[in-house]
């Protein structure tokens, strides 16, 4: 288990993409076979350099190019949907909506999607998040003990966690077969 942050808490921008695809690089290296990824861009501090929707297509953005890469080398990424379900944005960000990316959407333990998750479909019609998990009243164990939290960022390693122990036990199947079976 390797943990590599890439946010760089002062400033959104897209340096943080670009310290994503270095991570995952990294990553290919070590010989990682699945990362979990809680993080998603659309827009930044200079607007200018902000995504559109449009952007949302798997394809245009650099770290969902990045992903395709990641993907094709034989890893396996897990993402959160993010967190804009109720803001004015509501749709995911990248390198969720690339098209090998497993998206995570967060719901309640009666399985109610979470209003706060982000939504889909990408730019190009694609169902997205492919998957949902508890996140929202998430147990979460921190050095204090245990509280609840709400985020895709909750959902996410817990799917993550489900996919690398079915993983484990079927290393020689492809990851998309195990996803649809």
């Amino acid at each position: 288990v390797y943990l590599m942050r890439t946010e760089d808490a002062k400033n959104e921008n897209l340096t943080e993409e670009i310290n994503w695809i270095l991570a995952a690089e990294y990553s290919d290296k070590l010989g990682v076979d699945l990362i979990s990824s809680s993080l998603g861009y659309n827009q930044f501090d200079h607007p200018e350099t902000s995504h559109r929707y449009q952007d949302l297509d798997g394809k245009t953005t650099l770290i969902a190019q990045a992903a395709e890469i990641a993907f094709k080398k034989g890893i396996i990424i897990v993402n959160s949907a993010g967190n804009e379900g109720q803001s004015q944005w509501k749709k995911i960000g990248t390198p969720a909506d690339a098209a090998n990316v497993i998206t995570i959407g967060a719901v309640n333990e009666e399985g109610f999607y979470a209003n706060f998750s982000s939504q889909g479909p990408s730019f190009d019609g694609r169902i997205k998040p492919d998957f949902v998990a508890m996140g929202q009243q998430a147990i979460v164990a921190s050095p204090q003990g245990y509280y609840r939290g709400n985020g895709t960022s909750y959902s996410t390693p817990i799917f993550a966690g489900a996919m690398a122990n079915l993983y484990n036990e079927f290393p020689n199947i492809p990851y998309s077969t195990l996803l649809t079976a």
